[in-house]
């Protein structure tokens, strides 16, 4: 299979390696740190600056001046009298190791995803892969399937879904055509109904690779002038 691969390979940011780990819901998550702005932070963002002294300094700074990161910086919050101004601040970032390229710093985020792979397991489970543009882009320069159809240690390939693909549910409140508007790194994919015009619009469906197949869903290809028909993936 050879989807279209097109899109930045990663993100501008780049991070440093803190060689911490956290697991959740299966999934390795690589704790990285990153430099922003003050004021570019979010309220929750405050709590993962990595400096234990910056941290408490800006947050005391950000409630005395009205408790939003986005208003609080007119001036900047000093460590100590003559210190110099704190004008940005390293925070914690989890990011999934796959998801990340080794840089001349760290590493470099991978940024969009291009597709989700979903498989079935030879005990008739399903797993999942999440595979990145960088990843994708590589496999086509390899000229390997840019969706691969097994996995080493077994599972053949049920249903793969990049951004913008349809899927069709033909019973139950979720009857109808949706379209995959964010494929997430722990493996959830949003979707949005076919009619719904606005990407974010309040009509989204965040399922995992089980839901999805327990709703009865089936990949749809729809050409330009309105036909549906199976995708065969």
């Amino acid at each position: 299979m050879r989807k279209k691969v097109s899109g930045p390979l990663h993100k501008d940011t780049t991070y440093g390696d803190t060689g911490e780990d956290v697991v959740r819901n299966r999934v390795t998550y690589r704790r990285v740190v990153t430099r922003k702005p003050l004021a570019s932070l979010t309220p929750k963002e405050l709590d993962k600056i990595r400096d234990g002294s910056v941290r408490a300094t800006v947050k005391d700074w950000v409630e005395q001046h009205g408790g939003d990161p986005k208003t609080a910086f007119a001036k900047h919050p000093v460590l100590s009298p003559n210190g110099p101004e704190i004008r940005k601040a390293r925070i914690i970032v989890e990011q999934q190791a796959i998801l990340m390229a080794p840089a001349s710093t760290g590493y470099a985020s991978l940024g969009s995803n291009h597709h989700l792979a979903i498989y079935r397991l030879p005990d008739g489970k399903l797993d999942w892969r999440i595979v990145s543009m960088f990843e994708a882009s590589r496999r086509l320069a390899r000229r390997e399937p840019v969706v691969a159809k097994n996995l080493p240690e077994g599972g053949s390939l049920a249903m793969s879904i990049a951004l913008g693909d349809t899927i069709g549910i033909e019973q139950g409140e979720r009857t109808g055509h949706w379209v995959a508007n964010i494929l997430s790194a722990n493996g959830q994919i949003f979707f949005r109904r076919v009619e719904d015009a606005l990407p974010t619009g309040e009509t989204k469906w965040g399922p995992n690779a089980n839901t999805l197949f327990k709703e009865g869903a089936r990949k749809l290809s729809i050409d330009p002038i309105g036909r549906v028909r199976p995708a065969n993936d």
